[in-house]
C-alpha cells in the first residue's frame, strides 16, 4: 500500500516535526547555522518553535526532506508567504531575528505597559517571500488604539511599519509623524514616550 502524505500546514504542527526529527546537539546546530536567535536554556520544543518562526523556508526544506515520511511543507510555506500571521508583541519577540527588532519590540512592550486599556495588533511580516535561496523577510506592521469606549477626542492611536531588521518605515503615534525632521533613534525614544502618556480613564 503507497504510503500518505502527510500535509503541514501550522506553525505547531511543523515545530512538532522539527523537535522530534532532531537531537539536542542536532537543534542548535540548526539554529545556530540559520542565524536564529535563542537563549541559553531553551528547550527542544522552544528552539524547534525559533526556527519556524524565524526561518519558514529552512523549515519547510527539512520537513521535506525526511527519509522515513512522505511530508508536504507545501501549505505551511505557502501561508507564510501569503499573508502576515497576527500575532501578539510576546509572540513578536519570539520570532525576531535581529537584535534591533528585539530592543524596538522590548521598548514597546514597555511603553505600553502602562497603558491599561488598548488593542494591539501585530501583522507580522507581511508580504515576505519563501525562495528557493531562503525567506525574504516582509514588513512588521503594529497597530495601537486605546479603548474604543473613550470619547473620541481621547483616542489614541498608534502604527507602526518595521522592516525585519527593527528599521521604522512608519512611526505614527496620534497626530504626529515622529519619523520627519528627526533622528532614528529620538524619532523611537520620542514616540514611546508619547505612548507611555496615553490617557488613562482611572484619572478622570
Amino acid at each position: 500500500m503507497a504510503q500518505s502524505t502527510i500535509v503541514i500546514e501550522t506553525d505547531d504542527e511543523a515545530a512538532d516535526i522539527i523537535a522530534t526529527n532532531f537531537g539536542s546537539v542536532e537543534l542548535r546546530a540548526l539554529a545556530s547555522n540559520a542565524g536564529v536567535s535563542r537563549e541559553r536554556g531553551d528547550t527542544k520544543r522552544q528552539t524547534a518553535e525559533k526556527i519556524v518562526a524565524q526561518d519558514p523556508a529552512l523549515t519547510a526544506r527539512v520537513i521535506e526532506n525526511d527519509d522515513e515520511a512522505d511530508m508536504d511543507a507545501g501549505p505551511f510555506a505557502e501561508r507564510r508567504q501569503a499573508f502576515a500571521d497576527d500575532v501578539d508583541v510576546e509572540e513578536a519577540m519570539t520570532r525576531a531575528r535581529h537584535k534591533k527588532m528585539t530592543y524596538k519590540l522590548k521598548g514597546l512592550r514597555r511603553a505600553l505597559a502602562g497603558v491599561p486599556h488598548y488593542d494591539c495588533e501585530v501583522s507580522w511580516e507581511y508580504g515576505g517571500d519563501v525562495r528557493d535561496s531562503g525567506y525574504e523577510p516582509g514588513l512588521t506592521s503594529i497597530t495601537i488604539s486605546t479603548d474604543a469606549d473613550m470619547n473620541w477626542m481621547l483616542r489614541e492611536r498608534v502604527h507602526i511599519i518595521l522592516t525585519a531588521h527593527g528599521r521604522c518605515k512608519m512611526l505614527d503615534v496620534g497626530d504626529s509623524d515622529y519619523l520627519e525632521g528627526r533622528k532614528p533613534s529620538s524619532a523611537w525614544r520620542l514616540a514611546m514616550d508619547r505612548m507611555e502618556r496615553f490617557y488613562e480613564p482611572s484619572d478622570e
